[in-house]
């Protein structure tokens, strides 16, 4: 079980929590979650989001990842993971 702030991730049961309800993300979005996760603080870049996320290098529009987590955001707080201008995103840890 990972915890950040009030979002838990439960790692082997995939499940997720906000304020101790449950979250229910889509299997994209819970895979986006997972790698946040799994480096939290580290800022992810978008071609290495696609390659860990979505198993697959992406030569063009790199959108997709944005699209994906603004829909995560929605689900687990707008605030939870950081847009870092120019590099990507990365998951706070409180």
């Amino acid at each position: 079980m990972l915890v950040f702030g009030d979002l838990a991730v439960d790692t082997a049961g995939l499940e997720v929590s906000r304020g101790g309800e449950p979250v229910a993300p889509a299997p994209t979005e819970l895979r986006l979650l997972l790698e946040f996760a799994a480096n939290p603080g580290i800022v992810l870049d978008r071609q290495t989001l696609l390659r860990s996320v979505w198993d697959y290098g992406w030569d063009g529009d790199t959108r997709v990842v944005d699209l994906c987590v603004q829909r995560l955001r929605k689900k687990i707080g707008a605030d939870r993971i950081e847009t870092v201008r120019g590099f990507g995103y990365k998951l706070r840890r409180t």
